[in-house]
């Protein structure tokens, strides 16, 4: 993953959650991680990547991973 995206999505979730981001990550592990600040993740996401994320994808973002593997794809075809 590009260093850039990496750092930008640290940040991000550190903002939203209080956590430094780790692989292991994911809607289960991270105590407060419920549908809000799930809204608020993607639309943060969104803000600073500069991409718009479609439903299916936004449904899919449930951990480290597949958020980095999808904001990929988005920045990959700018």
């Amino acid at each position: 993953m590009n260093k850039k995206i990496e750092e930008k999505l640290a940040k991000i979730i550190k903002e939203i959650f209080g956590v430094k981001i780790t692989d292991s990550l994911s809607m289960d592990s991270v105590e407060g991680w419920d549908s809000l600040r799930h809204i608020q993740l993607m639309a943060k996401i969104e803000k600073e990547f500069d991409i718009e994320i479609d439903f299916q994808d936004t449904l899919a973002m449930t951990n480290i991973k597949s958020i980095k593997e999808i904001i990929e794809k988005y920045t990959d075809k700018k």
